[in-house]
């Protein structure tokens, strides 16, 4: 049962993300630009992402497959190194959230230029296609070896 609860809240996690990371990427085509509500998301998206991470761990010491399972998965390396390339793409567009609500709160007419718009948007885009290859990755690593 522990197994079970482990991989919904996973799974669960993970579609939380995606929706919120796709919420920023809707809000970044919006004029004006809502800079509270990306903050906000923003946040959400670092506390799911580290909800996501404990739970991980919590799955591959207590889940049913075991660390053994995973330590010679090298689709469970692929999938991390995926995970972590998305965080590091996701510093950018954080950062400039952060630059433009601080911005915004010295100076209510501020408007973020259109090249960091255009780079945050690319950014989330990018994010959200490696998440396709966290699906992938996963499902080969579930049905690891062959």
């Amino acid at each position: 049962m522990l197994s079970l609860l482990l991989a919904s809240l996973h799974h669960l996690t993970l579609l939380g993300l995606i929706v919120m990371v796709s919420r920023q990427g809707f809000l970044l085509q919006q004029s004006p630009l809502p800079l509270a509500a990306l903050g906000k998301l923003d946040k959400g998206v670092g506390m799911g992402s580290g909800f996501m991470l404990v739970i991980g761990i919590c799955r591959v010491l207590w889940g049913e497959k075991g660390w053994a399972f995973y330590q010679g998965n090298p689709f469970f390396w692929a999938k991390m190194a995926t995970f972590v390339l998305i965080g590091l793409l996701s510093i950018r567009p954080t950062l400039l959230f952060i630059r433009w609500e601080r911005a915004h709160a010295r100076d209510r007419s501020y408007t973020p230029p259109d090249k960091e718009l255009a780079v945050s948007r690319q950014f989330i885009v990018i994010e959200l296609a490696l998440v396709c290859l966290l699906f992938i990755f996963a499902a080969a690593m579930a049905r690891w070896p062959f």
